[in-house]
């Protein structure tokens, strides 16, 4: 069996040069290994897989016997590599890797620490090549770390520091833009600086968005009845019908394998965004990161390119200050997030509709439901996503409300509504939002018709996030405008009012159409409705990043 085990050696070997690379850590299975093993030491194997008194397991034989290889000579650690990576970017502590280590099951945690530099610096050298062969947008935004110290003394504390993550994110599929738009977006921001988009025009678009969300938000009514017990789709004989499917999106993002992004996340530095000089510092650190800093760098920059920057919307509206200032870093294209801007939308509807514990809205709602944590707005934990899901709960409970009523006044009842055809329950859903969840039905009616009316765009933009359609993205900023204006929120109705006028006044057609397919959305799958929002994917960077630093 030493002779076997001897022989084994170079299966569990890896090459210092590459051992990080993905295709090291991740160019096995398990499977494979057992098989490969038995191969070259038949008798261990044999023997290990004989020791189990159920069944044997390749996973564990094959980790057993990289356990013994590992205490015999260090240098085998192909799996120790692996399993290193795996548990430290699953926030697994110091403490936990000491363990681990002495169990032969992983490397050190020095190891671990300087193998991540690696990485690090390997990920980098790729992006570099990379930028400058596809289009790419970058996002950054503040992270608090909590350094922690087990053991604390007057020398060694417990602290926090803030600081500043960034990620680029590429697109090989994207056309990029031309040279000239550098320029061509230049000469039309100068020539449109008296005459930014007017009201009227906010008019106009905003009819022609609610013209072209009407079909949506019908299909939002008809979803809450056709998936409702009562009606039980799956015994309906329609059920199949196109006329009971989702509409197709207005403007929708491609999928397929050119269209997933790809992610590099750049080395994050001790430097908050506080101010506007705080800006320009991180902007210079993340062009030296990406080798795109020098006088020849910052002309070509100054003159050829367009540079997409996206955040929330503190970071944009610091960047977009700088176009007037001494820097001229008019290059910049600032561009919020869209779960920034959901996340304010729900807030806006928490602050109209709460009402009362014992009275209409969305407390009573809450209290029935049993949900905790709701009756006040937080930007910390999981408070949106909570509040995402109620606003969810409530709306389809109204909904289906209104169902009962349509189907009352047809002396019916929901579940006598399956006698109606497709193209019937169509027609009902459109008269549903007529008379229950319009502007014409609310002079007649009050609470409940301005609830639902609200709600529809609201929950419009999720679903449009999620399925990666930009033209109902587009087609919403109007209504989320006047929201944002009713409900005193002076710094998201500056970035709708910004985006509406870069869309239809100072932006080129072409940057036009490169941010709405290039700075809103990403998805890094193949399904049509996996899409996020860039500030979204930062975000659970940032995540990772805490955990990493544990």
């Amino acid at each position: 069996m030493h002779k076997e085990m001897d022989a084994l050696g170079p299966l569990l070997t890896t090459d210092t040069a590459t051992d990080v690379r993905a295709e090291s850590l991740t160019g096995f299975t398990f499977l494979e290994l057992h098989a490969r093993m038995s191969v070259v030491a038949p008798t261990l194997v044999q023997f290990m897989d004989s020791l189990p008194r159920r069944r044997s397991s390749p996973v564990i034989t094959v980790t057993t016997i990289s356990q013994l290889m590992y205490e015999n000579n260090w240098s085998n650690n192909r799996l120790q590599k692996t399993f290193s990576i795996y548990f430290k970017f699953k926030g697994l502590t110091a403490k936990g890797f000491d363990v681990l280590h002495a169990l032969g099951l992983v490397m050190s945690h020095s190891w671990i620490s300087k193998a991540i530099r690696r990485m690090s610096r390997m990920t980098l050298d790729e992006l570099r090549e990379l930028v400058q062969k596809y289009p790419w947008v970058l996002t950054y935004d503040n992270v608090v770390i909590l350094f922690k110290i087990f053991s604390q003394r007057l020398e060694n504390l417990q602290k926090l520091t803030s600081g500043t993550a960034a990620t680029a994110y590429l697109k090989p599929g994207a056309t990029a833009l031309p040279a000239s738009a550098n320029q061509d977006l230049k000469e039309q921001r100068a020539a449109n600086l008296d005459s930014p988009i007017t009201i009227r025009r906010v008019l106009d678009l905003a009819a022609v968005g609610n013209k072209k969300l009407r079909p949506y938000y019908a299909w939002l009514l008809l979803a809450a009845l056709i998936h409702s017990p009562d009606f039980d789709l799956s015994t309906y004989k329609f059920k199949d019908h196109t006329l009971l499917q989702k509409p197709p999106p207005l403007n929708p993002l491609p999928i397929g394998k050119d269209a997933k992004s790809m992610q590099f996340l750049l080395s994050s530095v001790n430097q908050p965004e506080a101010s506007y000089s705080d800006h320009v510092s991180l902007i210079d650190e993340w062009l030296k990161q990406l080798h795109m800093y020098g006088k020849q760098w910052v002309e070509s920059i100054g003159r050829e390119k367009v540079i997409a920057f996206i955040g929330d919307q503190l970071t944009v509206s610091r960047l977009r200050g700088l176009f007037f200032s001494f820097e001229r870093l008019d290059f910049l294209l600032p561009i919020f997030g869209w779960l920034h801007f959901a996340m304010q939308a729900a807030n806006s509807l928490h602050a109209q509709y709460l009402g009362r514990a014992k009275g209409h809205g969305f407390l009573a709602s809450f209290t029935l439901l049993g949900r905790k944590g709701l009756h006040k707005t937080s930007t910390e934990g999981p408070f949106h996503a909570h509040l995402n899901e109620a606003i969810h709960h409530v709306g389809e409970a109204e909904f289906r409300e209104i169902w009962r009523t349509v189907a009352a006044q047809s002396k019916a009842t929901v579940e006598g509504l399956r006698s109606k055809t497709p193209s019937e329950l169509v027609d009902l859903a459109t008269r549903a939002l007529s008379h229950h969840a319009s502007s014409e039905a609310l002079e007649t009616k009050e609470f409940y018709t301005q609830f639902t009316r609200d709600l529809l765009p609201y929950l419009t933009l999720v679903a449009a996030i999620k399925d990666g359609d930009v033209g109902s993205l587009e087609a919403l900023l109007p209504t989320f405008l006047f929201r944002f204006i009713g409900g005193g929120n002076n710094n998201y109705q500056e970035e709708a009012l910004e985006l509406l006028n870069g869309l239809n006044v100072d932006w080129p057609q072409n940057v036009a159409d490169f941010v709405r397919q290039n700075c809103w959305l990403l998805t890094f799958t193949d399904n049509a409705d996996n899409f996020v929002s860039f500030d979204q994917a930062q975000e659970h960077n940032i995540k990772d990043i805490k955990v990493r630093l544990r």
